[in-house]
């Protein structure tokens, strides 16, 4: 089935102006994924103007639901600093949260906070309850954490 979905979608035309307005509809129903996927669009500017406040509002809104991928997407913008001021500490919180749910990139950022020092700051990550342990793959992809683990403290 996945062959003939491939098939079936490679004639398509590609719209993301369409995807947008179908992600929107779902987004505002209450869908975590639609909201995390428009989130996205909004920060890039596909499919839509961009605009990061935006962008902030509905990867909050899956955040706030429990959605990994959300609660990773808030914390990339809380670490850039995309719609909000740069504060590592509140994207090193979101991202132990999807981390704690198995997201495995959030865990690859906390790695990447945790080998990194979180700007001079490694007891960050320790006091939350996450450990990693980090290798370098390449220049290309620069630090990949091998094993991060947390533990909720409830």
């Amino acid at each position: 089935e996945p062959v003939a979905k491939e098939i079936a979608l490679r004639d398509v035309p590609k719209d993301e102006e369409q995807a947008a307005t179908w992600y929107r509809k779902a987004a505002e129903q209450g869908d975590a994924r639609s909201q995390v996927e428009l989130g996205g669009m909004y920060a890039k500017g596909i499919g839509v103007p961009k605009n990061d406040a935006k962008a902030l509002g509905w990867a909050r809104k899956a955040a706030d639901q429990g959605f990994a991928r959300g609660q990773r997407l808030l914390g990339d913008f809380y670490a850039a600093g995309t719609g909000v001021p740069a504060d590592e500490e509140e994207a090193a919180g979101w991202f132990r949260k999807a981390a704690e749910l198995g997201d495995a990139e959030a865990q690859l950022s906390l790695g990447r906070m945790y080998v990194e020092g979180d700007g001079g700051r490694p007891w960050l990550l320790k006091s939350s309850g996450c450990t990693s342990t980090a290798t370098v793959t390449g220049p290309s992809y620069g630090w990949a954490a091998s094993s991060t683990s947390c533990r909720h403290s409830g």
